[in-house]
């Protein structure tokens, strides 16, 4: 298994504080996280920044798409007013502000290419260029998702050592053939959709997969006495 636990932050510990936040990502490393999933987009100005949205309004009090705005625009906003006055101030990281943050608290990354139709090129190419420099703290540390099959696909060329996950809904007929149809080694899937048929399938499945986004311990530990590798929860006390 490429992830050897149960839980994933999802983009933090953002039941506590604003999801992919410096504060998120803080209070993760305090509750004893290990793994930590986030989303990457790339702005106007082709920087890379941490946040999951199309658009701004509803985890900042900026308006429209992200994508259309620059970096020195997106600086200027307030990411944790929304969450709660605790965190007003915080700000939109850069992808290098965050992987300072990560590798800081040494924690394990999954990391989510934002599918940004038409940009796929731009955003795969700048990831790999700006995570170069870390790849020495990620060897085994780090595997890259995407909803975006040309994304992992482009993203596979340049770094073939990094595992890859496909994000999907549903599961499909016959989960094994499509992960080698598409290259990755995780598939991870929207917990909505996995009722008992699709946990049977998953079951005797031999790809590593996993289910998101689960915040009911009843729900969770449930799905993980039922064949479920791991869960992606914005609560990393789910299990205790």
């Amino acid at each position: 298994m490429i992830v050897k636990n149960k839980i994933i932050g999802h983009r933090g510990a953002s039941m506590f504080a604003p999801e992919n936040s410096a504060s998120s990502l803080e209070v993760a490393y305090s509750q004893g996280l290990e793994w930590i999933e986030t989303d990457v987009q790339i702005t106007l100005d082709n920087k890379l920044v941490i946040f999951h949205d199309e658009k701004l309004e509803r985890t900042s009090n900026g308006e429209g798409f992200l994508a259309l705005k620059k970096l020195s625009e997106l600086k200027e906003l307030d990411i944790g007013n929304w969450f709660s006055e605790e965190f007003t101030g915080e700000k939109i990281l850069t992808f290098v502000e965050f992987l300072n943050l990560i590798k800081k608290y040494e924690f394990y990354l999954q990391l989510e290419i934002k599918h940004m139709h038409g940009k796929e090129t731009e955003i795969v190419d700048e990831i790999v260029n700006q995570i170069q420099p870390y790849l020495d703290y990620f060897k085994d540390k780090l595997f890259v998702s995407s909803f975006s099959e040309k994304c992992l696909r482009l993203f596979s060329k340049k770094l073939p050592q990094i595992p890859l996950a496909l994000a999907l809904s549903f599961v499909p007929k016959n989960p094994d053939l499509l992960a080698n149809e598409v290259g990755v080694d995780i598939l991870h899937f929207g917990d909505e959709f996995v009722d008992d048929h699709s946990l049977g399938k998953l079951k005797n499945s031999k790809t590593e997969f996993a289910v998101a986004t689960v915040n009911d311990k009843k729900r969770a530990e449930f799905l993980l006495n039922n064949g479920v590798q791991t869960i992606l929860t914005d609560n990393p006390k789910i299990l205790k």
